[in-house]
């Protein structure tokens, strides 16, 4: 459990039974977990490794690694792919905000489902297997000026066009 302000970077094959929690300041995977992560309100966890298993988020999750496993963006959880490709080996559902920006891009075999909010604006490509119940935003429709994030609000400013309604 990562509890506390601060960085905590593993790296290496962490063998550790049971969930990873990160449930405050920031989690640096950069080897590999045997089993899955929770990311807390409070947490964040930057994927450069492998997850063994399913990652939870109910606060922050980037970096372009790989999770052999679902991950679950939950309300007020906030996932940010920019600039390189997030593998998950499993299915994503989206409850939360979205962001592939920069070329940023997903791969994996399982099916996206989208329940709030995907950013595609400066996307690589559209997720593959792609269901959406939500809103995604595209560069062809809206432009973001800025998103920040603090707890669970999200506080989106966006640029508006004449004949779009958002």
């Amino acid at each position: 459990t990562k509890a506390g302000a601060g960085t905590l970077v593993l790296g290496g094959n962490n063998l550790n039974s049971g969930l990873t929690h990160a449930n405050d300041g920031t989690l640096v995977l950069n080897g590999s977990t045997s089993n899955g992560i929770s990311v807390g309100v409070g947490g964040a966890l930057i994927n450069n490794g492998i997850v063994g298993g399913a990652v939870s988020v109910d606060g922050v999750l980037g970096g372009t690694g790989t999770i052999n496993g679902n991950l679950n963006v939950n309300n007020g959880g906030f996932v940010d792919v920019t600039g390189g490709t997030m593998t998950v080996n499993g299915n994503i559902v989206n409850s939360g905000l979205f962001v592939l920006a920069g070329g940023g891009q997903i791969a994996g075999g399982g099916t996206f489902t989208n329940n709030n909010t995907l950013d595609l604006q400066t996307a690589g490509a559209t997720p593959p297997n792609l269901v959406n119940n939500g809103t995604i935003i595209d560069a062809s429709v809206v432009k973001t000026k800025s998103f920040t994030k603090s707890g669970q609000t999200v506080m989106l400013m966006i640029d508006s066009y004449t004949g779009h309604n958002y």
